[in-house]
């Protein structure tokens, strides 16, 4: 979310920013843990996906996600019980 916001335009990285600090209020935060590096790295193998997205995938499924929004990885897949929805399809 950021990263897409940053690229757009400063102003609205700045907007992002803020409604990424309002959001906390009301999501829970899950921590990256060693054990999800390692995990996540053998998923991106097995899957032939990139690491940083299977790291998000791990950390959700720990944290009790079924459901995960991106347009990186891909529509449809169910991912160690968590299912991936692009939002923009």
């Amino acid at each position: 979310f950021l990263t897409v916001c940053r690229n757009r335009n400063k102003l609205i990285a700045l907007n992002a920013v803020q409604q990424v600090e309002a959001w906390k209020r009301f999501f829970p935060i899950a921590a990256t843990t060693l054990a999800h590096l390692s995990e996540a790295a053998l998923l991106a193998e097995r899957r032939k996906k990139q690491f940083w997205d299977m790291l998000i995938v791990r950390v959700a499924a720990e944290a009790g996600a079924t459901v995960l929004f991106s347009e990186d990885i891909g529509d449809g897949e169910v991912i160690d019980g968590v299912r991936i929805v692009n939002p923009f399809d």
